[in-house]
């Protein structure tokens, strides 16, 4: 299957789950349930997958995520060719740990050649209600539960600004990582 078709229907499921039936706006506590799992540092002992923890200070507040690079790719790579990029975002109310651990991007990654990014929503309750994207009121919101017909106020988190800085990130420090060299313009999300 085009490694295209699949990224799309795969982004088709999460955007349906998110906002369609998985966003509810009479939560008010942060999830704390699985905090730990959320914040890991390394995803072999959680998940069997050997993905290193990188974060960075943007906008105020501390953003990380997993970078996956499979075997296939640090055996047959160089600079002289350049490999694709999927960013796995997770769900609403999850967080990127346990979504390494179930869409199964770093199986594919090892059949297809390519970089897997897990990167993780925001955690921090001062921005909102539960770990996730800001994807609007649906899906980044704060405070107490609106009154009936209403949505909450948005949180104020840039995740675009953030995803951008985490690729470029990844893109010029792939080079250092083994000489891999990231293709630019096969970034794709999933």
């Amino acid at each position: 299957m085009d490694l295209t078709i699949v990224l799309l229907t795969v982004f088709i499921i999460l955007i349906h789950s998110c906002c369609v039936n998985g966003a509810s706006v009479d939560t008010v506590m942060p999830n704390t349930d699985n905090i730990e799992e959320c914040t890991v540092t390394s995803l072999v002992s959680l998940a069997g997958i050997d993905a290193k923890q990188s974060c960075i200070k943007h906008d105020g507040i501390t953003r990380c995520w997993y970078t996956y690079i499979p075997d296939v790719v640090k055996k047959q790579y160089s600079t002289k060719s350049s490999i694709p990029l999927v960013l796995d975002l997770h769900g609403y109310n999850l967080c990127a740990s346990q979504s390494a651990q179930y869409t199964g991007w770093n199986r594919i990654a090892e059949q297809h050649g390519f970089i897997v990014i897990y990167p993780q929503g925001n955690l921090n309750a001062e921005y909102s209600n539960e770990p996730s994207w800001d994807f609007g009121m649906c899906c980044s919101s704060i405070g107490l539960p609106p009154k009936e017909g209403e949505m909450p106020p948005p949180a104020d988190i840039n995740d675009r600004s953030f995803l951008r800085q985490l690729v470029a990130n990844v893109v010029s420090s792939s080079l250092n990582n083994d000489g891999i060299v990231v293709d630019a313009q096969r970034i794709y999300f999933a």
